[in-house]
Parts: C-alpha cells; sequence; structure tokens
C-alpha cells in the first residue's frame, strides 16, 4: 500500500524524504503498527496471534486479505468489482445485498 494512504501526504514526504525514524509509539499512533508489545513478549504475542489466524477460516481469510492489499490502489468501483469476482458462496440473501449494492451509493465519511 503506498505510503501517503497509510499515513497522509505530509507524514510520508516526513519519512521518505526527511529521513524520519519512528519509534514504536509514533509508529503506533500514525497507524503503521496496530500493536506494541515489549521485547520480552513478542515471541509469545506473535505465536497466540499466528495460531488464532491458522485456527480460524483459513480460505475465507486468504481472500481477504488479497481484496484488503489491493485496496491500497483500487477505486470504490474497482474495489466492489474485485469484491464481486472473489466473492465465495455464503448462505442467504446478505451475501446478495451486499454485491449488488450500488457503487453510487452514499458513501460514509470519514475523519480523514
Amino acid at each position: 500500500m503506498a505510503p501517503t494512504r497509510l499515513v497522509g501526504l505530509r507524514r510520508a514526504q516526513e519519512l521518505i524524504l526527511g529521513g524520519r525514524v519512528l519509534d514504536a509509539a509514533e509508529a503506533l499512533d500514525w497507524g503503521l503498527v496496530t500493536q506494541v508489545e515489549p521485547a520480552e513478549r513478542l515471541n509469545e504475542v506473535a505465536l497466540e496471534r499466528a495460531r488464532a489466524l491458522a485456527s480460524g477460516p483459513t480460505y475465507a481469510l486468504g481472500r481477504m486479505k488479497r481484496l484488503l492489499r489491493e485496496s491500497g490502489s483500487a477505486s470504490y468501483p474497482e474495489q466492489l468489482a474485485a469484491e464481486r469476482r472473489r466473492s465465495w458462496p455464503a448462505p442467504g440473501r446478505g451475501r446478495q445485498r451486499g454485491l449488488t449494492r450500488s457503487p453510487t451509493a452514499e458513501r460514509p465519511v470519514t475523519g480523514r
């Protein structure tokens, strides 16, 4: 994903052009990492996370991971099309509603 999409233009410039190095707390604050752990707990926490992911619906998680990774460079209509192409069968009418939602529908307003 492009740095500008992750942290915004100014912060990306500061990191890339200015050679700024972030400490763990800043990386967390900027949204570059989701969790910070002490070094002595790192292996334990990583293994817990890996086990939780491995025991879940790995096929579905893999497909979601790919969609998330691609969403950084896709437009809204492109992302909807990718989700339609890569959707997996799911019971019920909720899946069909989600796949047929109009790309021109009102999008949520975010703080960014």
